[in-house]
C-alpha cells in the first residue's frame, strides 16, 4: 500500500512518539518507520499498515498517499 511519510511523520510527532516508540508500539522495525519517514520508502503491506494505524489510533486511510491507489 502506498503511504505518506509526511503524513506519516507528522501523527507520529502530533502523538509524541518517537520512531522507536512508535516502531515498538507497532510491531515494526525501526529503520521501516525511518525509510518512510525519509522518503526512500513508500510502499507497506496492508497489515504493517494497520499496526502502524492502530499504534497512532487512526484509520489506515490516513496514512495513505492517496495519489498513488
Amino acid at each position: 500500500m502506498p503511504i505518506d511519510g509526511e503524513k506519516l511523520r507528522q501523527l507520529r510527532l502530533g502523538r509524541v512518539l518517537s520512531r522507536r516508540q512508535l516502531a515498538e508500539a507497532a510491531g515494526v522495525g525501526y529503520s521501516t518507520l525511518a525509510n518512510v519517514e525519509s522518503g526512500f520508502k513508500s510502499r507497506l503491506r496492508p497489515e504493517t499498515v494497520q499496526r502502524i494505524a492502530s499504534a497512532l489510533r487512526v484509520s489506515p486511510r490516513a496514512l495513505l498517499d492517496l495519489e498513488k491507489l
